[in-house]
């Protein structure tokens, strides 16, 4: 595992706003892009006869019904990055924490991954992730992979080589071109190289994954075979003030690297990593007893270009006693530190009195290899005649708020899909990852010990004290490709270091982060465990086989009022004094109170008047730890008149077994005190002053000369041109001087049936950039920094007749940057069409 460094030089206005109105705008008349924990112990593995068929289905890392429990079990609102939590009938929690993230961040609200690759204009993408992906219609044109707002382009131009072994220089692999079509299952796209070569891109919550898949040996010539490397060379693109490091140092221009080190794009200025590329994996898709073999980068930087070629020996490629076709020659980019992995120990004497040995761990999302002991292959890792070996699995846990504060663990139990080599129960042992063998140890970030090879790590997972029996697990009745869920349920000693990266007092920097090795306890043949990438030729076919822990919890505080994610619309003058309706959105641990005395209500007063009391409606079901929707309207009110308003909630603690002491009261804005039903005013309210129509056309509010600008569209319609049997009118109207934009719709000629104007399955959101500064041509569903505001998240329904059956209001709050939608008037109708 040596790091060479062979150096050659070389010569030679306020806001931009995109309206993406989908279903209620202009671009809807255009036809749209066609679209090509209760686990079971024994749940029906397949035997798949072609391994390198793709996934008919994405497998994709949170699935409620492969837990064995109801979506509507899930406390959404306690969800986290890697956790979900689900309502047992007991009253107490079940939780699952993966070692990958099962949710992404999209627009504040952690939503379920979801890793299909779907068509779109260009190609086709995965955007429901940690990062998303686009890849072209050719492979050629590589495939973008944004993270963070950076954008990095990779597999630019892709060829096939054979590099010389002595001075790197690259000839192209010459084959009979491939006929086969571009093929996409699932969250892997295949782009056929040459014939019995392919480009698969598999889609993880975490990696994309490159895999050059080679399904026989090459034709190479004899000088070849020898010595020299095989791979893939390609392009890539990093992003502005960004580069490529090995180790701590960025990769000079100008030079020619070869490694099998890991590498990482960071930002030159702070440092701080964008990826990681793992070091190489090359393997038989049919595992072996080998394992993964190491292959080589061989890298050149010329500024932000990057030319990168990865490879494998042609000596062990062509190894033909060895060797086990289709293999695959895989480098990957990780977003995200390293959450699963492997390590191996050996030690070899020779001459009967010299002893060498080897301690290696490192990062993978493959399958993860056990087994100990040697002599026999049926019976061990291997037939050699080592003084000791031993394979492991290792696992990272993130446990940052994936629990509430004061919660008790019951109970944790590891559990994983595995196949086996040879058949019969083995016996197997989990153990939280310290830095000595003591119980008394610090626990350890696995991550952070992958340096030289990871020898240190090597040796927590072979020395840290066992965090559960000695568990003998039944035959999972399958080879690789197939395997069945096992359980290890961890002892006391076990459960406390979970409890310890519960309340901060694990490891990394956050406190949270929990180590897991697994490892036999006898000797044992190889044994092949899921790892954390979505890899159905190994049975990894759903997300309860993927590795987690199952927690059973009780307790726990609820010191917060239910959160929000309301925008207020206020202190502006508007020119339309129709009713207003307002939605809110709440969600909380314990529940939001909904009873007819305590959920949540809407206080308004009109020109400093006394307050009126509206009983908010309750919009669906509203569960604990879930979003729930709440709607109140305000009245018409004359022109001329001030309105304030404010809404106030609570929680449900206090009032639920296992919940003691007062109900968490909230208003917004803060200040009001009292309950829902009885309130007392914030100090300062939202409010809304209504100036008479006219003015708008002629002045602004402070007098001076003003625009009111408007749109009127005729024969309108949300359905596809094949499907439509009737159109409505809509209108924009644009105040310059209140910055409102009002929605109207004409529907008279809608009805219901055939006869809907509104497609109700269609968005009605609005997609901006508040960043950007000037003229962009960019899709703003594609960009970084575009932010949605979609009501129908907070309960707003559309009919196939009169769609929201009102008006809308679209207005920016500059304070809180974002958006919100004010129903206006009591039903649809343009006032002053133009």
């Amino acid at each position: 595992m040596v790091t060479n460094k062979n150096k050659v030089t070389f010569g030679g206005s306020w806001l931009l706003l995109t309206l993406l109105m989908i279903g209620m705008s202009w671009s809807a008349a255009v036809s749209p892009v066609t679209e090509k924990l209760q686990t079971s112990e024994n749940d029906g593995a397949e035997s798949i006869d072609d391994l390198l068929t793709l996934p008919d289905e994405a497998m994709n890392p949170a699935d409620n019904d492969e837990f064995g429990y109801d979506a509507g079990a899930e406390l959404i609102g306690s969800r986290t990055e890697t956790a979900k939590t689900f309502l047992k009938e007991n009253g107490d929690f079940e939780v699952i924490v993966s070692p990958v993230p099962v949710h992404y961040l999209d627009n504040g609200a952690w939503e379920e991954i979801d890793l299909t690759i779907e068509s779109n204009e260009g190609g086709w993408s995965v955007t429901q992730n940690t990062y998303e992906t686009y890849f072209g219609n050719d492979a050629r044109q590589g495939v973008q992979m944004v993270v963070n707002g950076q954008t990095i382009r990779y597999g630019i131009m892709p060829q096939v080589v054979v590099l010389d072994g002595n001075t790197l220089s690259p000839e192209p692999y010459m084959a009979k071109p491939s006929s086969e079509p571009i093929d996409i299952g699932g969250n892997v796209i295949r782009y056929p190289m040459m014939t019995g070569i392919s480009l698969d891109y598999k889609v993880t919550s975490t990696q994309l994954k490159q895999n050059l898949v080679i399904r026989e040996a090459p034709m190479l010539l004899d000088h070849q075979k020898e010595s020299g490397y095989f791979g893939i060379a390609e392009t890539m693109i990093l992003p502005p003030g960004y580069a490529i490091f090995l180790g701590e140092s960025p990769i000079a221009d100008g030079e020619l690297v070869k490694t099998n080190q890991s590498l990482s794009i960071r930002n030159l200025a702070t440092g701080e990593e964008l990826v990681k590329i793992p070091p190489p994996l090359v393997e038989s898709i049919e595992p072996t007893d080998e394992g993964p073999h190491i292959g080589e980068y061989v890298i050149t930087v010329r500024g932000e270009e990057v030319t990168l070629t990865t490879v494998v020996e042609n000596t062990w490629l062509m190894d033909s006693d060895n060797r086990s076709f289709p293999i695959a020659i895989d480098p990957t980019m990780d977003k995200g530190v390293q959450r699963t992995g492997y390590a191996y120990y050996y030690r070899i004497t020779r001459w009967g009195w010299y002893t060498s040995t080897y301690e290696y761990a490192f990062s993978s999302s493959s399958l993860l290899y056990t087994c100990r002991g040697s002599g026999s292959a049926a019976n061990t890792c291997t037939s050699g005649s080592y003084t000791w070996y031993y394979r492991y699995a290792w696992y990272r846990f993130d446990f940052n708020s994936a629990l509430p504060t004061g919660a008790t663990v019951n109970s944790v139990d590891f559990k994983s899909s595995v196949g086996r080599y040879q058949s019969g129960a083995r016996n197997f042992e989990v153990a939280v990852l310290k830095s000595g063998s003591s119980q008394t140890s610090n626990v350890i970030d696995p991550s952070s010990y992958l340096y030289s090879s990871g020898r240190n790590l090597n040796r927590y997972i072979r020395n840290s004290a066992a965090s559960s029996s000695s568990t003998s697990l039944s035959d999972p009745g399958y080879y690789w490709n197939g395997g069945n869920v096992r359980t290890i349920g961890m002892n006391q000693d076990g459960i406390d270091d979970v409890q310890d990266a519960v309340d901060g007092n694990g490891a990394g920097s956050s406190g949270n982060i929990l180590g897991l090795g697994l490892r036999n306890t006898a000797n044992a043949p190889f044994w092949y465990w899921c790892g954390s990438g979505y890899y159905s030729y190994y049975g990894c076919t759903s997300a309860a086989k993927y590795p987690h822990l199952h927690l059973d919890y009780s307790g726990g505080s609820d010191t917060a009022p239910p959160e929000d994610t309301f925008v207020p619309y206020t202190d502006l003058i508007t020119h339309r004094a129709e009713q207003r309706t307002f939605w809110l959105q709440l969600k909380d641990v314990t529940g939001v109170d909904t009873t007819s005395s305590g959920g949540p209500s809407l206080s308004y007063s009109v020109d400093n008047g006394s307050w009126t009391n509206v009983h908010a409606t309750t919009l669906g079901t509203c569960v604990a730890g879930y979003w729930c929707n709440f709607r109140a309207v305000i009245p018409a009110v004359q022109e001329g008149e001030y309105v304030e308003y404010f809404w106030a909630f609570q929680d449900l603690k206090g009032s639920i077994p296992g919940s003691t002491g007062n109900p968490n009261f909230k208003t917004l804005p803060i200040g009001g005190t009292g309950t829902p039903s009885s309130v007392t005013a914030p100090s300062s309210p939202y409010n809304y002053f209504v100036q008479p129509d006219e003015d708008a056309d002629v002045f602004n509010s402070d007098g001076t000369g003003n625009n009111k600008w408007q749109l009127k569209i005729d024969a309108l319609t949300n359905f596809r041109y094949y499907s439509v049997y009737r159109y409505m009118d809509e209108q924009l109207t644009y105040y310059e001087d209140t910055q409102e934009y009002i929605w109207e719709y004409d529907t008279s000629s809608c009805g219901s049936g055939n006869n809907q104007c509104f497609n109700i399955n269609a968005a009605y959101q609005m997609r901006y950039s508040p960043t950007i500064s000037g003229y962009s041509y960019a899709n703003c569903a594609q960009s970084a920094t575009c932010v949605v505001t979609n009501p129908k998240d907070q309960g707003l329904t559309l009919n196939g007749q009169n769609g929201p059956g009102m008006s809308t209001i679209w207005w920016y709050n500059t304070a809180f940057g974002a958006f919100t939608m004010v129903g206006l008037d009591d039903e649809t109708g343009i006032d002053q069409p133009v």
